[in-house]
């Protein structure tokens, strides 16, 4: 009985011992391409960020890492410095050129420690706090060279990133897998942005060709949206800031809030708020004000965690809400906004249940197809103002047409009855006309012989009494 309590006490603490010193190793065979090392990691959490490698070995040899539960490693929001431990075991003649990828862009400092079976260590750094090119591999995420895997005894990874979602879904492929699977996003995103500039350009165009003065506020969001979604596929540092990595730590932040500024101004312009809702109007300036403070805040020490989202999620719902009060208002267009922001309303409450509830972030294809979306619809919107606005123009025009036929109508009728009077006052007037050069001429000749005789006896008289007398 003592012997064999000895024996089952011996086997407990061997296998104690295993358990905490041990560590699962990430299996890779020769049949398979990508490997998720998620489950077979181990993790320790260093609160100040202040341990070395040598300190975190011994934690490790310590039995203080603990094992991780799933396949995508997460530790939601923290301003800790996370480690993360594994071993790869694999065939020896699996002689394979593998590259393990972090499948995250927006991380801000990464290191990596490849234990190899001779004791040296060979260190990788990458992360956002680094300038882009200086990457091993030129990528959107963050991807590393292996050297040969059975010379390899132990991986330790350690991140941070004190104002970001910290997922870390790690994976070791073959370097055929992952550059077919990069080309094939390369792809889709491609597709995606070249949809983005052809909504830019046909915006563009319609507004040259029809001066809608709703257009410059459009287009303004849909750069800013695509630079977003530029952003938010990776893409943004390599092509336009690669040697500023300050920058592209706060673009995403920015990128969002400047992104809301715009709606906020399309929409002002496009439901006309100035004339039909003044207060309403007035709030939307405001919170366009609480937006550039969250950028100026952004790029300082004053951030606050998670403004950005709370700040879209205002945006989104006050803006769902005005476009129901236009369209009681009246106002047609706005049904297309409101089917947009509804549509939009339950993709943001899909990324927020995700990112708040489950600590995971945002699926990043439910985000496009809301943009996508969002965007066809404002421009159907537009586009149905425009006819509106032509229709009732053209209303307008035919009723312009009619008063002016009206007017010319009654005029003429007014000025044929003035012809009409003046053609009889004429009349009038040339027959008085006659009727006194009738009445002049007999006159004059009834005045004309009398005084012809009157004057020929008067002449008579004064010839005889000029005479000489007769003697």
């Amino acid at each position: 009985l003592i012997l064999r309590s000895f024996f089952l006490i011996l086997v407990f603490n061997v296998a104690l011992i295993s358990r905490v010193v041990a560590i699962e190793s990430v299996s890779i065979s020769e049949e398979v391409d990508i490997f998720n090392v998620g489950k077979q990691a181990e993790f320790f959490i260093d609160q100040e960020g202040e341990l070395g490698f040598q300190e975190i070995r011994k934690k490790a040899e310590s039995g203080q890492f603990k094992k991780s539960d799933q396949d995508l490693i997460n530790f939601g929001y923290s301003h800790a410095t996370y480690w993360i431990r594994f071993r790869i075991e694999s065939s020896p003649s699996d002689n394979r050129s593998m590259i393990m990828d972090i499948d995250r862009f927006w991380i801000n400092d990464i290191a990596v420690f490849i234990q190899k079976m001779d004791g040296t260590v060979l260190i990788k750094k990458a992360g956002l706090k680094y300038p882009f090119f200086q990457r091993e591999i030129v990528h959107d995420t963050f991807a590393f060279e292996m050297p040969s895997l059975n010379d390899i005894h132990e991986i330790y990874i350690s991140v941070s990133d004190p104002r970001d979602l910290l997922e870390i879904p790690i994976t070791i492929s073959s370097s055929k897998s992952f550059f077919e699977k990069a080309a094939s996003h390369r792809l889709v995103e491609g597709v995606y942005l070249g949809l983005m500039v052809m909504l830019i350009l046909h915006a563009v165009i319609a507004f040259i060709m029809t001066k809608e003065q709703t257009y410059p506020s459009y287009i303004f969001w849909i750069v800013s949206i695509t630079l977003l979604m530029t952003q938010l596929f990776g893409l943004t540092y390599q092509l336009f800031w690669p040697n500023v990595p300050w920058l592209e730590q706060q673009a995403y932040r920015g990128l969002i809030v400047i992104s809301n500024i715009a709606i906020i101004a399309f929409v002002r312009s496009f439901l006309k708020l100035a004339e039909s809702i003044p207060l309403i109007d007035k709030f939307l300036k405001i919170l366009i004000g609480i937006g550039v403070l969250i950028i100026l805040s952004s790029i300082t020490d004053f951030w606050i965690f998670n403004t950005e989202h709370i700040y879209s999620g205002v945006v989104v719902i006050v803006l769902t809400l005005v476009t129901f009060w236009r369209i009681k208002q009246g106002f047609k267009p706005a049904r297309f906004f409101t089917v947009s922001f509804a549509f939009l309303d339950f993709c943001i409450l899909v990324t927020l249940f995700r990112i708040y509830l489950f600590s995971t972030s945002g699926d990043i294809n439910v985000i496009a197809i809301a943009v996508i979306v969002q965007s066809v619809f404002f421009a159907i919107a537009i586009q149905d103002k425009f006819l509106m606005i032509q229709a009732q123009k053209q209303v307008d025009q035919l009723d312009l047409t009619e008063k002016l036929e009206s007017a010319v109508s009654d005029k003429t009728m007014e000025l044929q009855l003035t012809n009409q009077a003046l053609l009889e006052a004429k009349k009038a007037a040339d027959s008085a006309n006659i009727a006194k050069s009738e009445f002049l001429a007999n006159i004059s000749h009834e005045l004309r012989n009398p005084m012809h005789h009157i004057l020929s006896y008067s002449k008579f008289g004064i010839t005889k009494t000029n005479a000489p007398k007769e003697k």
